[in-house]
């Protein structure tokens, strides 16, 4: 298939099984240049990255979650995950949010707050599985496939040293900036050795998960085409 050179350009996502009857999965399946793999997660509902796990609630689970108390345990164990970006997403969020259960309205607007503002976590509110498809899509492509990399060495000047060649190509992987591109070439010794790693050995540098890795490889193995895009 034509499209097949592209194949560098899809983006992974992990869905939590139990998301199977939401909906959701099917939505995001329908998209393209999206590879949705469902299984357990230990945490959340989406993993949009290395850093990104997302928790999804419809208003009705989110109140229950609310009353049952199940819902600021679950925020403490995303505040305190090794995930540096968690994120919540509530689904069908309207009006009825405030009268569909017999709560308050100060206190689910209070609970709102504390998700904010005591453990840091942003909300997203969505009307619909197709809208909350549409978001994970393009958080997860934000995600790995980001438009711009922290600094790096790169100078503006003819002259570079061994070393900092060295660092410059490791530094064009997808999501390698100086700091791991450092750690990247001291744990492997040098350039050849880092792009021949299998994504199993990739994974054993910190801040470099499955996601990360399997890109990674992606960029390292894809057959070079001048017609692909961007």
């Amino acid at each position: 298939m034509a499209e097949q050179a592209d194949d560098t350009k899809r983006i992974l996502i992990y869905a939590d099984h139990r998301e199977e009857n939401s909906g959701i999965i099917a939505e995001l399946r329908r998209k393209e240049g999206l590879d949705v793999q469902a299984k357990q997660l230990d945490m959340g509902d989406f993993l949009l990255s290395d850093d990104v796990v997302v928790e999804r609630k419809t208003i009705k689970d989110f109140l229950q979650s609310l009353v049952d108390g199940r819902l600021f345990a679950q925020l403490h164990a995303l505040a305190n995950s090794d995930y540096e970006k968690p994120l919540m997403i509530i689904e069908g969020f309207d009006e009825e949010l405030y009268s569909l259960r017999n709560i308050h309205e100060n206190a689910i607007k209070g609970a709102i707050c504390s998700i904010a503002l005591d453990y840091r976590i942003p909300i997203i509110f969505t009307r619909s599985s197709a809208e909350t498809a549409h978001y994970l899509q393009i958080i997860a492509k934000r995600e790995q496939f980001p438009n711009s990399r922290e600094i790096g060495i790169r100078k503006g000047r003819k002259g570079y040293s061994t070393r900092e060649l060295q660092q410059l190509i490791i530094e064009c992987l997808p999501s390698i900036g100086p700091t791991l591109a450092k750690k990247l070439l001291k744990q492997f010794g040098s350039v050849k050795k880092v792009m021949g790693a299998s994504e199993k050995r990739l994974q054993k540098i910190d801040n470099i998960g499955a996601i990360k890795a399997k890109r990674i490889r992606e960029v390292i193995d894809a057959e070079y085409s001048e017609n692909q895009e961007k």
